[in-house]
């Protein structure tokens, strides 16, 4: 069998209900999926996914004639914490441009780190940009202004569950690829008949939803530890 490079796999794990999709890449229909509701005790949900996993990910992998080598995560816990945030620069003679506005980003999720070091940053978006006094929702990429300020928002979990989930993964050699709020994915999809990982799927398809993506320190060829994703107008 080859690797999953031609497919994409998500798991969403709630105390109501756990989904598996797997979908070929650049299509919407997924091409497996599984799905079963439970109770409200957190004792037989753990059970409940490695015998989820147990059953699932073997016959994913005959079906589809590959190995699944990474899975996004979705997540419903009531331990994701959403915070709020604000920063504003003003400039000393110099126009602020793109360049401090990665910057000002990179403070933001630094401040966020230091003050909740026991969670992982899973979602970072600019809410609105304020340039020289004007409430923006996007900008240009040639953008110069005297004074900026950014709302953002923030969704962050803590590490020990994210390790729990890695662990149930890896006894089957799967890692995890990209960690999803529920609640993060739904804002953006309103009275949407998209199921759970179909929400996933599509999040990073939407122009207008203005979402900071987290690279990690060492990654090569990336100046920053953030790139932008959708912040300016096409």
């Amino acid at each position: 069998m080859n690797s999953d490079l031609e497919f994409e796999t998500f798991f969403y794990v709630s105390n109501e209900k756990l989904l598996l999709s797997v979908f070929k890449k650049g299509l919407d229909k997924d091409i497996y999926k599984d799905e079963i509701y439970l109770n409200d005790n957190s004792e037989i949900i753990e059970s409940k996914i490695n015998q989820f996993l147990d059953k699932n990910i073997i016959k994913v992998e005959k079906e589809i004639k590959n190995f699944i080598n990474q899975i996004n995560l979705i997540i419903k816990d009531d331990d994701i914490l959403p915070i709020q945030i604000s920063i504003k620069k003003q400039s000393s003679g110099k126009k602020i441009t793109v360049n401090e506005l990665n910057y000002m980003c990179k403070d933001l999720s630094q401040q966020i780190k230091e003050n909740n070091n026991d969670k992982v940053i899973l979602h970072m978006n600019i809410k609105e940009f304020i340039v020289d006094g004007q409430v923006l929702t996007n900008l240009d990429k040639q953008f110069e202004s005297d004074d900026l300020s950014l709302e953002a928002s923030f969704y962050c979990y803590p590490k020990i569950k994210i390790k729990r989930f890695s662990d149930y993964l890896k006894r089957y050699q799967i890692t995890i690829n990209r960690t999803y709020s529920i609640d993060y994915l739904r804002k953006y999809f309103l009275n949407s008949e998209l199921n759970e990982c179909q929400m996933a799927l599509k999040i990073e398809d939407l122009g207008d939803i203005n979402e900071v993506k987290l690279v990690p320190k060492f990654q090569k060829n990336t100046g920053f530890f953030e790139k932008f994703f959708n912040l300016f107008n096409k």
